[in-house]
């Protein structure tokens, strides 16, 4: 009777971890990974700005990397969360904006670690049609971070309205050398130059005011044209901490956003306000 009882114990015991083992998850020899989350800030944008990101979050699957995003609404706060390490990699600015960033801060760890996209500088009016329509002491709005600034004041000497200092890099407005119309250069913050087009003759207004107001950069007088060795300290870039610009997640949003259909939709959905401009990006057509 005692083996007979112990005999039924037994087979209880086997269908008992027969039947724990159904309910396992396969096990697969530890290839399965956990999905890694990056936390990316970007500046509050447009639907075109959510596609290139869902996009990107696609391409980033391939990786198993998880992209979580947080939106600023103000060019200060990016940078200084990432510092925080509230982010992990912003992706907001231009190679320019970040230089001046860092001397200005100069505890900042910051880094550009991947390019992105080149915003072509446009100049707006709603009185004129032409640049050269632009009357004698006319008032022009342009960014007032100096990054923005220079890039504006650049544009401004591309379109013929004023010249600048041949050995300036970075100018300021103390840096223009020539002004036959006597133009007034009037420094507002960024977000205020596609509303102040109301009191000015002209604005230069950044591309994602442009996107975000639903304007073509087409609808500009002016567009200054690409060049690679002018238009290069713009370049937008991902920037990172040097504490975590060789890490893997890093790296695979790098590769997640550096993708010809993410370049072929910024190039055909931006209405040229942006252009995919990393090194084998797909051209702009």
């Amino acid at each position: 009777m005692k083996k007979i009882i112990l005999s039924i114990i037994g087979l209880i015991a086997v269908y008992a971890i027969a039947a724990f083992s159904f309910h396992l998850p396969p096990f697969n020899g530890g290839t399965q990974q956990q999905a890694r989350t990056i936390k990316v800030g970007i500046m509050a944008g447009s639907k075109t700005e959510d596609g290139k990101w869902k996009l990107i979050a696609k391409n980033a699957k391939k990786y198993n990397l998880d992209i979580k995003l947080t939106r600023f609404t103000d060019y200060s706060q990016p940078n200084a969360a990432l510092q925080n390490k509230d982010i992990d990699v912003n992706a907001f600015q231009h190679y320019a904006f970040l230089e001046d960033w860092n001397k200005s801060h100069k505890n900042s760890t910051l880094v550009p670690v991947g390019e992105t996209v080149l915003a072509p500088g446009p100049i707006f009016s709603e009185k004129y049609k032409k640049i050269s329509d632009i009357p004698d002491g006319a008032t022009i709005t342009v960014p007032n971070d100096p990054s923005n600034l220079s890039r504006a004041l650049f544009t401004l000497q591309a379109a013929g309205l004023i010249k600048i200092k041949s050995d300036v890099k970075n100018p300021s407005v103390t840096d223009i050398s020539e002004n036959k119309k006597d133009l007034k250069i009037k420094l507002v913050q960024a977000d205020q130059t596609l509303a102040s087009l109301q009191d000015v003759a002209a604005a230069f207004v950044n591309s994602n005011f442009i996107t975000a107001a639903k304007k073509d950069v087409r609808d500009s007088i002016f567009l200054w044209t690409v060049n690679t060795n002018e238009t290069h300290q713009w370049v937008n870039i991902l920037a990172a901490r040097k504490d975590n610009e060789k890490d893997s997640k890093v790296k695979d949003l790098i590769k997640a956003f550096q993708q010809k259909n993410v370049g072929d939709y910024i190039n055909s959905h931006s209405g040229g306000s942006e252009i995919a401009a990393w090194k084998g990006a797909p051209k702009f057509k």
